[in-house]
């Protein structure tokens, strides 16, 4: 709906939303008011849509960048992408999947969506594939060297971790399976992807496994903390893929970490953590849990 909106926008003088409102359904038959608003919503959400005293427009700036042969469905992968990015950013863990696995792990609204801007082609087009490309970079680094050399050594264990998991259960090709996501992006809010098996038992095994990797902190009585963002909080409430927080305790004085990680299903964080907050909205909070969580 919101590609139809700018293609007709893109005709149409700049006025008032409710004038156009009332124009689109001789313009464009199959849309409705609810879609209309939806679209309109999440066009201004995204910058895609304008509205401001000169009235209510297209953006400009994107018609221009999507104006070759292909503009239509470059102009959806445009707008899919910005959707991304804004609203559903727990869609990044697709793109470190195969496309055989995204088509098979994503849900039937989502496939179709994909489908339609050509993005689940056994031969991605070389605009397809700057399309997923884009959607794994989405980075966003830490800038505390010294932080981030420990939190990296954490996740290099939990790829480990997971290699020797799943070669329990025979599997070969582990550096295929198991993959260093937060190497090169730290904002898919999840470090490592791995595959489920028996992990999460609402998810199949052979789906993915998305790890976030913390360096616990001891408390009193028997107890560890860790650093979540709000974010990351996100990415575990979405249920795209199965999940699972691996704690690695740290000794700094003797400069070396737990034998192995404690492992916090998703439901023991969504147990301490409320999903929502009167009044404000948290950034980074710390959560605890008892040893033996």
């Amino acid at each position: 709906m919101l590609l139809t909106v700018c293609k007709v926008l893109a005709t149409q003088e700049a006025g008032s939303r409710e004038s156009f409102a009332n124009v689109l359904p001789f313009l464009a038959p199959n849309s409705n008011l609810e879609l209309l608003n939806d679209a309109t919503e999440m066009g201004l959400s995204i910058n895609v849509l304008k509205e401001d005293e000169s009235g209510f427009r297209v953006n400009g700036a994107i018609l221009s960048r999507n104006m070759g042969i292909s503009a239509d469905l470059d102009l959806a992968r445009d707008i899919l992408l910005r959707i991304a990015k804004r609203h559903f950013p727990e869609l990044i863990a697709f793109s470190f999947l195969e496309i055989r696995r995204v088509r098979s792990e994503v849900d039937d609204n989502l496939r179709s969506v994909l489908d339609d801007c050509r993005l689940l082609e056994v031969d991605l087009d070389p605009g397809a594939i700057t399309w997923w490309e884009s959607l794994k970079s989405l980075g966003q680094f830490t800038e505390d060297e010294s932080k981030k050399e420990i939190g990296s050594n954490a996740e290099k264990l939990s790829i480990a971790y997971e290699v020797q998991r799943l070669g329990a259960f025979g599997l070969r090709t582990l550096d295929q399976e198991v993959k260093w996501v937060a190497e090169n992006n730290d904002r898919a809010g999840f470090d490592v992807l791995s595959l489920n098996f028996g992990t999460d038992s609402h998810f199949l095994d052979q789906s993915g496994l998305q790890i976030e990797v913390k360096v616990g902190r001891k408390e009193d009585a028997g107890s560890f903390s860790v650093m979540l963002t709000r974010h990351e909080h996100r990415i575990l409430l979405s249920r795209s893929m199965a999940w699972v927080l691996h704690v690695w305790l740290y000794k700094p004085g003797r400069a070396e970490f737990s034998e192995e990680p404690l492992t916090i299903s998703r439901e023991k964080v969504e147990a301490i953590v409320p999903q929502t907050f009167p009044n404000f909205e948290w950034e980074t909070a710390r959560i605890t849990f008892p040893m033996s969580a």
